[in-house]
């Protein structure tokens, strides 16, 4: 009941070996229903362990002021106030194989002061200043009290090897203080160059944390080593860069080439964490030292399209226990395309393009000659109708 072996599998880097043929073991499964048995607790387990809801209420209300110190010179300055209340609720495996209905939430208020300050010397130049307070709240997945358990069973031996992945209802808000400062050149034809810095502090970042136990019982299951994911918050985080940017319409070709242009900006960053148990600098999660955009866009008698190819070094995706166990993603390049037509008012339809040049997900632990994971995906596109009353 075997297909013949994939070709090009993982672009030839490995062999594949024979493939299952699907009709054929649903024909068997279906003449010999006799032979087999439903493990009712692996079913219920994987209907009920991901299972999860939550609720968040948000209540808020910002007071702002703005002052033209003079004609060239304006200050914009504002708080807003926020209080969050969140409620999860997730299905838990007990030790007897039943599952129970377990509650978690936090509620917590936040205070967010910022200043805006604007300054056009001429009409070609704008200098800019701002200091600023932000959060972001965690992933609802994260969230949510669930807990997903693997075991695979020791051959010959009544242990197991597991891992689990569970959520943190407890977790706080990232909370961000903000310096920025850019200076912007207006160029001719509809263009703009401007370079920037900025630095953040960041409290609370949200890390995936992975511990590892041995020679423990969970469940009524004995476990020779027990690998346990779970999202937590770190103390704080700074990240600091500098960002330059570059747009241009070629307004000074003939038409219809005028509709084009170009847009091409780059970002460098320097970040660090303190995190966990760790001594150790880290970099900020999820966030690559070098992040690039190049694109070629077009805007003329209703059209709108773009090409643009986009990179990003690599980032921390998982702490481990040291160094050696850090997970990160390596770098990647994928060019992306979208074209859409405004046949009136009301509506618009597109058409995008991801990810064309096929770019692969990949994952190492430490060290790049370290590789852990190797993910292909094609390109893949989407349709739709936009509709604007």
């Amino acid at each position: 009941m075997s297909t013949p072996e994939p070709s090009r599998y993982f672009d030839g880097l490995f062999r594949y070996g024979p493939g299952l043929n699907l009709a054929a073991n649903k024909a068997y499964f279906t003449a010999n229903p006799g032979r087999f048995a439903l493990d009712s607790a692996s079913t219920q387990a994987d209907s009920l362990s991901g299972d999860f809801d939550g609720s968040e209420d948000v209540f808020a209300g910002y007071g702002l002021l703005s002052v033209d110190l003079d004609k060239t010179k304006n200050v914009l300055a504002g708080i807003r106030y926020e209080v969050t209340e969140t409620s999860y609720g997730a299905n838990e495996r007990t030790p007897a194989g039943l599952y129970r209905w377990v509650k978690g939430g936090r509620n917590y208020d936040n205070f967010l002061p910022g200043v805006h300050f604007n300054w056009r010397p001429s009409n070609k130049w704008v200098v800019r200043a701002a200091w600023t307070n932000t959060l972001s709240r965690p992933n609802y997945a994260d969230l949510a009290p669930r807990r997903t358990v693997d075991a695979i069973q020791d051959t010959g031996a009544t242990t197991y090897a597991g891992s689990i992945s569970t959520g943190n209802p407890d977790l706080k808000p990232y909370e961000s203080m903000n310096f920025d400062v850019s200076l912007e050149y207006y160029l001719s034809n509809s263009g703009i160059a401007s370079i920037g810095v900025f630095h953040k502090k960041i409290d609370n970042p949200v890390y995936s944390r992975q511990t590892f136990q041995q020679n423990i019982v969970l469940d009524g299951l004995t476990y020779r080593t027990l690998a346990t994911t779970a999202p937590q918050n770190a103390d704080s985080g700074k990240i600091s860069g500098l960002e330059l940017n570059y747009q241009q319409f070629f307004k000074f070709l003939p038409s219809p080439f005028d509709g084009f242009g170009i847009n091409l900006n780059y970002t460098v960053t320097d970040s660090s964490v303190k995190t966990f148990s760790r001594a150790d600098k880290l970099p900020f999660i999820k966030q690559s030292d070098r992040i690039a955009n190049a694109a070629l866009f077009f805007e003329k008698y209703g059209w709108e399209a773009r090409v643009a190819l986009s990179y990003n070094s690599d980032y921390l995706d998982t702490i481990g226990l040291d160094r050696e166990q850090d997970a990160y993603i390596r770098g990647r390049m994928p060019i992306d395309a979208k074209i859409s037509y405004r046949i009136n008012s009301t509506f618009k339809v597109f058409a995008e393009f991801l990810n064309l040049s096929e770019e692969p997900l990949r994952e190492y632990n430490g060290d790049r000659r370290r590789e852990n994971d190797y993910e292909i995906y094609q390109w893949k596109a989407r349709f739709g109708v936009n509709f604007t009353l």
